[in-house]
């Protein structure tokens, strides 16, 4: 590997993302069924890694699925920050939008 593409390599850092609550669209029931464009997500995290990222992603999977639980047990549905939450590479086109 070249040295500049290894420096290009280190200046990339890895964002765990999640869409915003509002802005989706619904269909005729009421069900979310499309997201707002991704350069409008929340940012949940930073990394150096893609690894680091997804170790965050799982573990926020977990968390959000105990909150639909807990909703569910309550009789509620909402839509959970961070369900639909993905790692993205801060270099990646589609967040151009930024």
């Amino acid at each position: 590997m070249k040295l500049r593409h290894a420096a290009a390599l280190a200046l990339v850092s890895w964002y765990l993302i999640a869409p915003p609550k509002h802005g989706w669209i619904r269909d005729g029931a009421g069900d979310a069924v499309v997201s707002p464009p991704v350069p409008t997500w929340v940012r949940l995290g930073t990394f150096d890694s893609g690894e680091q990222c997804q170790a965050a992603l799982a573990e926020l999977r977990k968390k959000v699925l105990r909150a639909y639980a807990k909703d569910k047990a309550a009789g509620r549905n909402r839509l959970i920050v961070g369900d639909g939450a993905d790692c993205i590479a801060s270099d990646n086109p589609v967040l151009k939008g930024r």
